[in-house]
């Protein structure tokens, strides 16, 4: 059996790096091992969800697993193309680059032009239907969570306020045929297999229970097992081939 992962730091678990081994004691190993798995784990820090989507199609095409388990990120990231060449993934806040380029403050300017909350949902939803469909087609089973926040899959009302429509006043009955486009996405990504409740994340499940993190929310060492365990006992429940 081969597993597949993917998504930002809180899969990555990079902040582990300064311990010994730290590799062989994060979570999805802790799973690959217990159900005596090959794995390979794509995740990286500040990934958007456009990455995640783009990593996982090579790596489908490359690898074929049986059993592909995605961290949804926030839907503020993206991965934006660099002229040399590079890449670079950017939230409000932070710029990193896949290979080292000069991290110039991209986000600074991109958000303030050209960001908006409600597309970036619309774009979120379309990504998750992606790899539905990707799943499907190389006959894969697809696992999803959110990672760090909740995505409005359950609300996404609120972020009407935002969309073009509503926002300029202009032809705002086209708002209507806006809704009816998300409400039909909706309605397929609550058909997808969630590890934990789309009304949750990873972040908020360590916190409320109390378990030990850094102080950006990534479980510590002595929380992996328990994410693992929480991961696991949804898949030996719920993945026949398991």
């Amino acid at each position: 059996m081969k597993i597949y992962f993917n998504g930002c730091s809180q899969v990555e678990n990079g902040h582990l790096h300064l311990e010994q081994d730290w590799q062989n004691k994060i979570w999805p190993k802790l799973i690959a091992d217990s159900l005596s798995a090959e794995y390979r784990n794509d995740a990286i820090s500040l990934s958007s969800n456009n990455r995640i989507l783009r990593t996982t199609i090579d790596s489908v095409l490359e690898w074929n697993p049986d059993l592909v388990i995605i961290g949804i990120t926030a839907m503020d990231r993206v991965e934006l193309p660099m002229s040399n060449g590079d890449r670079c993934r950017i939230n409000p806040f932070h710029c990193n680059t896949d290979n080292g380029s000069t991290q110039i403050d991209y986000f600074s300017y991109w958000y303030k032009t050209h960001y908006n909350e409600w597309l970036a949902f619309c774009d979120t939803l379309r990504i998750l239907y992606e790899l539905q469909l990707i799943s499907i087609v190389h006959k894969f089973r697809l696992l999803v969570f959110d990672a760090v926040c909740h995505n409005y899959f359950n609300d996404w009302q609120k972020l009407l306020e935002h969309s073009y429509f509503v926002k300029n006043k202009n032809a705002l009955w086209r708002t209507t045929e806006e809704q009816a486009k998300i409400r039909r996405m909706v309605e397929k990504i609550q058909s997808l297999d969630w590890i934990i409740p789309q009304t949750t994340s990873l972040f908020s499940i360590c916190k409320n229970n109390h378990w030990e993190t850094d102080k950006f929310g990534h479980p510590a060492l002595s929380s992996q097992q328990k994410v693992a365990d929480l991961f696991l006992d949804y898949i030996k429940q719920n993945v026949s081939s398991v």
